[in-house]
């Protein structure tokens, strides 16, 4: 009922009543409900905004492996909403969810790898995330953004870089691939 108040499916449109049914779905322990709690918090739908609420809530989710609240605990540590700015941290996160296949993580983390913003710089690892990542952009404008930095990024690197860089892709794609069947 959260995800139909919230998104208006079957039901009117009503971030209120998606509160209350998200919160307590989420005060059950539910992933889920507990990323979406976050998210209305982060972005003030039906709720005051609260970054600080917004944190407690990616968390619990993020502990329970939710790579979209393991995202967006590394952009907030990254933008430093409601806790000190930390790249190291931010990068932290990026990686959990990147190894789950979020591309969005597997970019900023690729970004993080290149520019050594929180992890030690290696162009052979951000090669590797920014490559995953351009091939798993969910839209069009996503794509062409990752594949953008992926071939800037190749302009910098030597035939060997690219050459270790690209058989890592493939042993993680492989690996990724047992993992989730």
């Amino acid at each position: 009922m959260g995800l139909a108040s919230a998104s208006g499916r079957g039901v009117a449109k009503d971030d209120v009543k998606a509160y209350a049914w998200y919160r307590q779905a989420a005060e059950q322990g539910l992933a889920p409900a507990q990323f979406s709690l976050g998210t209305m918090y982060h972005q003030a739908k039906g709720v005051p905004q609260s970054f600080t609420q917004a944190i407690q809530w990616y968390r619990k989710a993020a502990a329970q492996g939710d790579a979209n609240a393991q995202y967006q605990l590394g952009v907030m540590f990254r933008n430093g909403e409601g806790v000190t700015r930390d790249d190291a941290e931010s990068a932290k996160w990026y990686g959990r969810a990147a190894e789950q296949g979020h591309a969005g993580a597997q970019f900023s983390l690729g970004l993080c790898l290149r520019d050594g913003q929180g992890v030690s710089q290696d162009l052979v690892k951000a090669h590797v995330w920014l490559a995953l990542a351009a091939t798993r952009a969910s839209d069009e404008s996503q794509r062409a953004t990752y594949a953008a930095a992926r071939d800037a990024l190749e302009a910098r690197m030597t035939s060997e870089q690219l050459s270790a860089a690209r058989q890592r892709q493939r042993w993680w794609v492989e690996s990724f691939d047992r993992r989730t069947k």
